[in-house]
């Protein structure tokens, strides 16, 4: 898990929303997460959706957290950005878990072929438990 703050650079605790202005703007400020209390939070209910909603490999979850420490989720992103150096997946591995861009890039790949493999693996099974099901037989009765 890779968890990190975005804000605005013009935020303000009224009700300053991180909007496509904001994006055009490139303004925003990403901050590591100080508090393990709120990391824990934050991390707990990313797992939570991510295992609830059936994901699997990687992806982001945006989840905002109020005043009083609740948090709630707002979207979940299957195909994250990856621009180097402004999309906020790979930003937050590195400010969450020191992992540089380049890494990102392995793991995501190693990922994607371990489960291709474990596809083909299980889909071999499969065909394999097919060979061996019970077969119809036709007899002829004289």
């Amino acid at each position: 898990m890779s968890s990190m703050e975005i804000l605005s650079s013009t935020f303000s605790y009224s009700l300053d929303v991180f909007g496509q202005k904001v994006k055009q703007r490139d303004t925003e400020c990403y901050m590591k997460i100080e508090h393990s209390e709120d990391i824990q939070i934050v991390n707990e209910l990313a797992k939570t959706i991510f295992l609830g909603l059936g994901l699997r490999g990687f992806g982001r979850l945006d989840v905002k957290m109020n005043s009083y420490g609740q948090c709630f989720f707002m979207k979940a992103k299957l195909v994250p950005g990856m621009t180097y150096d402004k999309s906020h997946f790979p930003k937050a591995c590195e400010i969450a878990n020191n992992i540089s861009y380049d890494q990102v890039v392995c793991l995501m790949l190693e990922e994607c072929a371990d489960r291709a493999k474990s596809d083909k693996d299980q889909k071999k099974v499969v065909v394999q438990q097919n060979l061996h099901w019970p077969r119809a037989s036709v007899s002829k009765h004289q």
